[in-house]
């Protein structure tokens, strides 16, 4: 039964990656860099201004600005 509850936990990753991977993609083309982790408990997680936690995995999205000279 075990492993049934694996598989549908790993089929609803997939999915939510799926949709995540289309997202990252756009934020890439707007010059934003996309960041996932899983991280060790909420506490240790310094917010920045583009930081989103939950439960344990924590995103951060950065802009990087490119300076031409």
């Amino acid at each position: 039964m075990k492993t049934q509850e694996n598989q549908i936990i790993a089929n609803q990753i997939y999915a939510q990656l799926a949709e995540l991977s289309i997202l990252i993609k756009q934020a890439t083309a707007a010059g934003l860099s996309v960041t996932i982790r899983e991280i060790p408990s909420v506490d240790d997680v310094v917010k920045s201004t583009y930081c989103k936690t939950v439960g344990n995995l924590s995103a951060s999205i950065t802009k990087t600005i490119v300076e031409h000279y």
